[in-house]
């Protein structure tokens, strides 16, 4: 019999698109699956079979993303998971059997599974925290050193964080249960081998790789040579630097035998890129892992979902890192030999160098190989279905806990 599951979300495509897979393997098993998340991705999820519930975001439309204070980070968080709970607290008569969160998302998740005694799973499209590893130091490592005039205070934090606990979550042992508690299972969107110190997570995690579905809703692409294929892309974000960086881009493989897809993202004109030469495409949307089953290189800002399906398929990496986090997924592709990672200030003749470079080396091609194999075993969306069916066959239901 099929069971009512939950999900919670940020609005945000590297979190929403990992998880299209799965809803759709949930729903194919027969499960229902209402899915809390900004209503830009109610089309998607839909297709999946998903009902969606949108909540509206606070976060003001930005055209550019950048590092900012961590404390604007966690108060911006606070804000969407508020936003996400008070939908879902007030969308059921109801209650679903379990709740599926994403690690952006774990206030809500947490405080809507512990006040409703639901059992809960924590989704984790980025490289894992752990018991013995966590991301936390590792990104802090990474980012800018130096304070912020705009950014608020930690007693403004905390005011929120009360607020939010009072409403969602009064009965919360707030330390234990809302920040430091491990759930009885967390999917993870990359195999044990990619995740940093990996062999230290224990069976709560369950390491599946990307849940890699059709990608229909993204659209086809068909290579319109036989020339090797390199496609640039910055992901659904744009990023200071990055206009610069794409016309180094189009300098760089001017004239190559190659064929060049640039994604500009939403917020750059492909025009603004000038005239192409015959061998480049422009566009701010492209069907990336069509293009990535053609590609022979991915020159990217090293999020994990385009990572892992680069890495699915065999693609090296060639990494422009924006954000901590990005560098944290780019340090890891380098140390495991599936790619390496430049800045965007690099020439386009170093470039051109780095990508010819890259995509000839012979144990990169081999180090690609196992990582491929080591996806491929990971199972994907039905070993996650398979974990989460386990684990709610383990402990049970709302009427069970």
């Amino acid at each position: 019999m099929g069971r009512h599951i939950l999900v919670v979300s940020l609005g945000a495509t590297g979190h929403i698109v990992p998880t299209v897979g799965l809803v759709a393997e949930l729903v194919r098993r027969g499960h229902r699956v209402s899915y809390v998340t900004t209503d830009q991705f109610t089309d998607v999820l839909e297709g999946a079979g998903a009902e969606v519930l949108p909540y509206r975001s606070t976060v003001e439309p930005s055209s550019t993303m950048k590092v900012v204070h961590p404390l604007s980070e966690l108060v911006r968080a606070l804000h969407e998971n508020s936003a996400i709970a008070e939908v879902a607290k007030s969308r059921f008569d109801t209650l679903p059997d379990l709740i599926v969160y994403d690690v952006m998302a774990f206030l809500a998740g947490r405080v809507l599974s512990r006040n409703w005694r639901l059992p809960a799973v924590m989704l984790s499209p980025v490289i894992a925290s752990g018991l013995f590893y966590s991301t936390v130091p590792a990104i802090a490592e990474r980012s800018p050193k130096g304070g912020s005039d705009d950014a608020p205070s930690m007693s403004e934090y905390y005011l929120g964080l009360g607020h939010f606990i009072a409403n969602y979550g009064p009965n919360l042992k707030v330390t234990d249960e809302l920040f430091e508690s491990v759930e009885g299972l967390t999917v993870v969107n990359c195999p044990r081998e990619f995740q940093i110190a990996g062999d230290t997570f224990d069976e709560r995690w369950a390491f599946v790789g990307p849940c890699l579905e059709d990608r229909a809703f993204q659209g086809e692409w068909q290579p319109p040579s036989e020339d090797p294929v390199i496609l640039v892309s910055f992901g659904s974000m744009n990023y200071e630097g990055q206009r610069a960086f794409l016309k180094t881009c189009v300098s760089a493989f001017v004239g190559l035998a190659w064929h060049v897809v640039i994604s500009t993202g939403p917020d750059v004109d492909p025009a603004e890129l000038g005239s192409l030469p015959p061998n480049m495409e422009a566009h701010r949307h492209v069907p990336q892992l069509a293009i990535l089953k053609n590609a022979k290189l991915l020159i990217s800002q090293s999020g994990m979902g385009g990572a892992m399906e680069a890495l699915s398929l065999g693609v090296p990496i060639l990494a422009v890192p924006q954000l901590p986090e990005h560098i944290l997924v780019a340090d890891r592709v380098a140390e495991l030999s599936l790619g390496r990672k430049i800045t965007c200030d690099i020439s386009a003749e170093e470039l051109r160098a780095a990508a010819l470079g890259l995509a000839a080396d012979a144990p990169t091609a081999q180090a690609l190989e196992q990582m491929r194999e080591y996806i491929k075993k990971a199972g994907g969306a039905p070993r996650a279905v398979d974990e989460i069916e386990s684990y709610m066959l383990r402990v049970g239901g709302k009427d069970r806990l």
